[in-house]
């Protein structure tokens, strides 16, 4: 967020929105800033074999790996108003949603809905997904780095740089937040 100022060495921020940020510049710091600079697991250097499909037949909702039931379950929602017909993937972190919630949802839907918990292959979730509706953290450059369509929401004050950067890009499609009525529309 570039809130603060930071006694540290070097400073490494790999979202899109990062060389805007108003980091309060200290001289003998590093800034490693913008997408170049992104932590991503190796396998997302791998150049993706994909196809575009006329129909979405697999959705991901990707929403990161904290508590957000109510998020997941409204997107969850959102999707299954929207499309008919096809695969929801859900992703739930190591610190996600564990909840009977979830699962009671995902019963209730007319889209077959699986969800995957704590160890699953993200990068192979993203490249069989024809969209993916995720939070805007990390996990956005990964989808672009899957070229994985993408509706973005914001679920936190530090993922709006990157949300802001990538929907401003086209790189994603933005839902504001997961509350936001226009998340069934995009």
């Amino acid at each position: 967020m570039a809130d603060r100022p930071l006694a540290v060495d070097v400073v490494v921020n790999g979202g899109a929105g990062a060389e805007t940020l108003p980091y309060d510049r200290r001289s003998g710091t590093v800034y490693l800033l913008g997408p170049r600079y992104a932590l991503l697991d190796p396998t997302f250097a791998v150049a993706p074999s994909r196809t575009v499909s006329e129909r979405v037949r697999r959705v991901l909702v990707c929403l990161g790996g904290s508590r957000q039931t109510d998020v997941a379950l409204t997107a969850l929602a959102a999707v299954d108003r929207a499309l008919s017909g096809c695969v929801v993937d859900v992703t739930v972190g190591p610190s996600g949603t564990t909840g009977w919630e979830l699962d009671g949802a995902a019963r209730e839907m007319r889209n077959l809905t699986v969800i995957h918990r704590d160890r699953f292959g993200l990068r192979e979730l993203m490249l069989r997904a024809d969209l993916a509706v995720s939070g805007s953290g990390v996990t956005l450059l990964e989808l672009a780095a899957t070229s994985t369509p993408m509706v973005a929401v914001a679920l936190a004050d530090n993922q709006r740089p990157n949300f802001d950067a990538l929907t401003k890009a086209d790189v994603a499609l933005g839902a504001g937040n997961a509350a936001d009525p226009d998340l069934g529309e995009a």
